[in-house]
C-alpha cells in the first residue's frame, strides 16, 4: 500500500485527501464517447458529478452546449466522430491550451480517478 499526496494506491486507487475530496465533489465531469472500460464510470462517480453523452445517440449541438457547461470534459477519443474533436480545436475554452478537455483512448477502471487527481494537483 502506497500513498502519494492524497491518493492511495493499493489494490484500488482512491482519493484520500480531504481538500481534494471537497474540490472533486463540486466538479461536473462530462464523459463523451461510448466505449468505457468496466468500472471507469463507477469509480469516477464516487468523487464528482458525472454526465455521460454518446456522440452517436445524443445530438452534437447538445453535446457542444454541455461541454461548455461542464468543469471538465473527458473525451474518449476512439469512440467519437471527428466533428467533435474539430470543434474542440476551434473553441477557446476547449482547445489544447485548456485543461478542460482531457483525452482518453480506452480508459481503464481507475484512469478517471487518476486524471481527476492530476487536475486537482495542477489547479493550484
Amino acid at each position: 500500500m502506497k500513498t502519494r499526496k492524497g491518493i492511495l494506491i493499493s489494490r484500488e486507487i482512491m482519493i484520500t485527501n480531504l481538500d481534494e475530496l471537497k474540490w472533486a465533489i463540486q466538479k461536473k465531469v462530462l464523459v463523451v464517447g461510448n466505449k468505457f472500460s468496466s468500472g471507469f464510470l463507477d469509480e469516477l462517480k464516487k468523487y464528482c458529478q458525472v454526465q455521460v453523452m454518446d456522440t452517436y445517440e445524443d445530438g452534437m449541438q447538445q453535446i457542444f452546449r454541455d461541454m461548455h457547461k461542464a468543469d471538465y470534459v473527458f473525451l474518449l477519443i476512439g469512440s467519437v466522430p471527428h466533428a467533435l474533436t474539430d470543434y474542440t480545436k476551434r473553441t477557446d475554452d476547449l482547445n489544447e491550451n485548456s485543461q478542460k478537455v482531457q483525452i482518453f483512448d480506452t480508459p481503464a477502471k481507475y484512469d478517471g480517478v487518476i486524471r481527476l487527481h492530476y487536475l486537482f494537483v495542477n489547479s493550484k
